[in-house]
């Protein structure tokens, strides 16, 4: 069950969380390792993402939609069901569910952000970032290349997207990953985390795991700084299905589910992004509910049964 906002968040220990500001003393949230050390963060108003509380507080706040040229949405007044119920607590799937599931599906957990016997005891956010990507003359251009979803467009290639370094890691449109930096490295993909000379201490950058989606974007016609149109829908099913996988092995690896955050959101107050754009929040909590199931072997309506039917056919 998510913890309590107040004084005491659970464990029967206090942890103080100051309204409008990151953890400030101790993590409410002991990783699987035991009680790490909370680094200080940066100030924030009220009204900022982080509201301090729950973790599902947290999440409706950082989970807010991001508007186009840098706007903000008002935080969720509820959170899809799978996310509402799960965020912040224990992750009920076993390393040899987690495994088996992974080689039939002949993916590498290596591809995912890291090893999943490598723990992650310090992390909290799982930030979703889309990479602005431009097309050629993209500023001249009124409607996206027709490739963007496929295999010959160059940004979906599994040698650009090798290349990539800025967060922990990358998905195609094609969902195709590989992971830049294991999510156990403290990596800064956020200003919040020590973008504009900041400097924030790795303790703090360890909370935090960044994947960015591959996305185009267009713009106002001759105006370089205008990339703010993104496609509809934003991101395809088969990339919010490796999303989903990817978010599921970083909680697995924590030990609890880790609280989802919008890059835009987790900046609020620096200089304005708007990422990812145009993200269909429930899709993809339906995704990660539907892998889930799979991974601990939970039949869904309509699958067959392997045992001898039995009675009347017809």
């Amino acid at each position: 069950m998510p913890r309590i906002p107040g004084t005491v968040c659970g464990f029967g220990k206090p942890c103080d969380i100051q309204d409008g500001t990151l953890s400030l003393t101790v993590s409410p949230r002991p990783g699987v390792a035991g009680r790490y050390q909370t680094a200080p963060a940066l100030p924030r108003k009220p009204s900022s993402a982080f509201v301090g509380g729950s973790p599902n507080d947290e999440a409706k706040s950082l989970l807010r939609p991001c508007l186009p040229r840098g706007g903000y949405g008002k935080p969720l007044s509820k959170l899809p069901l799978f996310l509402a119920q799960n965020v912040g607590s224990k992750i009920a799937i076993s390393h040899p569910q987690l495994s088996k599931y992974l080689s039939e599906s002949g993916v590498r957990d290596g591809d995912l952000g890291g090893p999943i016997r490598s723990a992650l005891p310090s992390a909290r956010y799982f930030v979703i970032h889309d990479t602005s990507t431009k097309p050629d003359n993209w500023i001249q251009r009124r409607t996206f290349p027709d490739d963007i979803n496929t295999s010959h467009w160059t940004h979906n290639q599994r040698g650009n997207l090798n290349t990539k370094l800025d967060a922990h890691v990358f998905i195609s449109r094609i969902g195709e990953s590989n992971t830049a930096h294991d999510f156990s490295v403290p990596y800064s993909a956020t200003k919040y985390t020590g973008g504009d000379h900041t400097r924030q201490p790795a303790a703090l950058k360890l909370k935090f795991c960044h994947v960015e989606l591959i996305q185009p974007r267009l713009g106002d016609p001759g105006i370089a700084k205008s990339d703010w149109i993104a496609p509809t829908p934003g991101f395809p099913g088969v990339q919010l299905d490796r999303l989903a996988l990817v978010y599921i092995v970083a909680s697995f690896r924590h030990g609890e589910w880790l609280i989802p955050a919008y890059h835009h959101n987790v900046d609020m107050g620096f200089a304005a992004h708007d990422d990812p754009q145009n993200f269909n929040l429930p899709d993809w909590d339906e995704r990660i509910a539907e892998i889930v199931k799979d991974i601990i072997g939970v039949r869904r309506p309509g699958d067959f049964s392997n045992r001898p039917m039995t009675g009347q056919s017809g």
